[in-house]
């Protein structure tokens, strides 16, 4: 409304902002904890990577375009109010949905105090977890800057114009849409966190990419690479958490996944322009590539991180399985008592 009458400041935006950001705070956890309520556990990485083509396809894809016709036809405050809109549809699917049957719950009150640390207890007892967490802290903060404020610097002062930065994320919510699918069917390979460490190394690598690249079909082509990549990693993280963390402590473990993956995402914000003025957009962000990949690597190599992959290890856990396998090694070992009837 704001925007329809002409009246819309930047402080109004900033307070806009921070609401959101409160939102997505509660949105993103849920969204993540509510799926294995809703499909049975050899159906995870199916749904996970349907989630994933969903979200590509709407923010790569059908969002800029429908967006962008809508602000050259009517108007920024019009945009606002139709995307306003989309959320009558989006309540309505979200009241259709049906859990499957829950976990049995403890009917022991607890408080907020005791559930957060029980979150934490059970973080600290898994490397996989607390290291993944760890190394997100650092590798967002050294790519997550570089690719939101440097990335369109260069697209618009050396490689071409908004346009071409356009079509710079479209070649990667392409390639993230095309790797969604292309799990949805063939699963996940058995040596889970093998994959997700060296995919998400090689996805580092893209921003150093950025740094040499000389046309924008060339970023164009990185993008592509890059964002399937970045895709094909979350999806093991997403399906890992769903299979391994109790029912009971999802939520909570997925709120400490965003505070801590997100931590220094605001400070990358506001250093990496300074940096950039001081040695230049491409040695940032060649130097903050290869240090991220770097970083994942050695992150790699702490002891017990491939813990749940290992055979024979009784943390192991299959996260690609067909309809009628019975999880036997989880059986055997009590991991299963983790899990609720339903996955």
């Amino acid at each position: 409304m704001l925007a329809v009458t002409g009246s819309i400041e930047v402080w109004h935006i900033f307070v806009l902002s921070f609401l959101f950001g409160a939102g997505q705070a509660f949105q993103g956890p849920a969204a993540g904890a509510i799926i294995p309520d809703l499909v049975p556990k050899h159906l995870l990485v199916r749904a996970n990577s349907l989630s994933q083509f969903v979200r590509q396809l709407a923010f790569a894809f059908l969002g800029p375009a429908v967006g962008g016709l809508v602000v050259y036809q009517f108007g920024a405050g019009t945009a606002f109010l139709a995307d306003a809109g989309t959320f009558a549809f989006a309540i309505a699917m979200l009241a259709l949905l049906h859990e499957r049957p829950a976990a049995a719950q403890s009917g022991e009150a607890t408080s907020m105090r005791a559930d957060i640390a029980e979150g934490l207890r059970f973080v600290r007892d898994h490397v996989w977890l607390w290291g993944t967490l760890a190394w997100a802290f650092v590798a967002l903060f050294l790519t997550w800057g570089p690719f939101q404020i440097l990335l369109p610097y260069l697209v618009r002062n050396e490689l071409g114009d908004a346009g071409d930065l356009g079509l710079i994320f479209g070649a990667g919510g392409l390639g993230a849409l095309l790797i969604s699918v292309t799990i949805g069917q063939v699963g996940l390979p058995s040596r889970h966190i093998t994959f997700m460490y060296a995919i998400w190394a090689l996805a580092c690598l893209q921003i150093a990419a950025y740094a040499v690249v000389a046309a924008p079909w060339q970023a164009m082509v990185v993008s592509f690479a890059g964002e399937a990549c970045w895709v094909s990693g979350l999806l093991v993280w997403i399906t890992l958490m769903q299979r391994v963390v109790p029912p009971e402590l999802l939520g909570r473990v997925k709120s400490l996944d965003w505070l801590i993956s997100t931590g220094l995402v605001p400070v990358s914000f506001a250093v990496v322009g300074p940096l950039a003025g001081l040695f230049g957009v491409r040695p940032v962000m060649l130097v903050a590539g290869l240090a991220a990949s770097a970083l994942t690597v050695a992150f790699y190599f702490l002891p017990g991180m491939r813990a749940t992959e290992r055979p024979g290890d009784p943390s192991r856990v299959i996260l690609s399985e067909l309809p009628d396998e019975r999880p036997v090694e989880l059986e055997r070992t009590g991991l299963a008592e983790a899990r609720p009837p339903a996955m």
